[in-house]
């Protein structure tokens, strides 16, 4: 867990290229290590938090993973092989962690734990966004929007311990600075108030995957890269056609 925390920040080291995809190839094995040891979100999250701080452009325009240029150690390619496992009961928890985990990022960072230097992690390009605020846990609005829409995707409201999802994007809904993530959570708030007594019982893995779409392609917007609309939701299509 301490390996993979550092990766965070490995942009601000001075590696060659084969040392960096050394050690993002060690994520991928201390991911699963922890994935299949403990839960799958404790495999899960931290590489998520590595791709969102990550200026390598892992995806093709489509949101596919560039094979051509990465192999097996694409750091995307190693979060979706963690979205493989057939075994139901696991991946439904993970479906429930993750939109935990994604709702808690929409939340103000708590005054105790602010930090001053947090705003030197973001280059000028996300700070000169509209919506770009350090108060949040998500201070980028692409990223924001992108959790947003993956909540949708998962269709969990309630975390079994009282706590409904809803009232986070009622939150963001009234009071993000972005308007474009204030309509998104609109949108999301009224769907997820259908699922308060009970999450429907879909396929996991494919709401998984398509959470995750979401989140690729904020990292890709993040980069200033080129997203071609049309062949990414048809990539989407694919992607999931086997749990359908």
């Amino acid at each position: 867990t301490k390996f993979l925390n550092s990766m965070r920040t490995i942009s601000k080291e001075t590696l060659s290229d084969d040392d960096q995809l050394f050690r993002y190839e060690l994520c991928h094995s201390a991911a699963w290590f922890l994935s299949e040891n403990y839960t799958r979100w404790k495999g899960v999250k931290p590489l998520l938090a590595i791709f969102r701080s990550s200026k390598i452009a892992w995806l093709n325009p489509n949101l596919s993973y560039k094979s051509e240029d990465f192999g097996y150690k694409n750091l995307a390619f190693s979060i979706f092989h963690l979205f493989m496992l057939k075994d139901a009961n696991i991946m439904k928890q993970l479906r429930l962690n993750m939109a935990e985990g994604l709702a808690e990022l929409l939340k103000p960072v708590p005054a105790k734990k602010q930090n001053p230097d947090r705003i030197t992690n973001y280059e000028e390009s996300e700070k000169n966004l509209d919506g770009f605020d350090i108060s949040l846990f998500e201070p980028n609005p692409h990223f924001r929007y992108a959790y947003v829409r993956a909540i949708r995707d998962l269709k969990i409201d309630a975390d079994g311990n009282g706590r409904y999802l809803h009232s986070i994007l009622e939150n963001v809904k009234d009071n993000d600075p972005s308007e474009k993530v204030r309509k998104a959570a609109g949108e999301v708030y009224k769907e997820l108030l259908k699922y308060q007594n009970k999450a429907p019982e879909e396929n996991n893995n494919r709401l998984i995957i398509e959470a995750f779409w979401w989140i690729r392609y904020a990292h890709m917007k993040t980069l200033n890269l080129e997203v071609d609309d049309k062949a990414a939701r048809e990539y989407r299509i694919f992607e999931v056609r086997e749990y359908k």
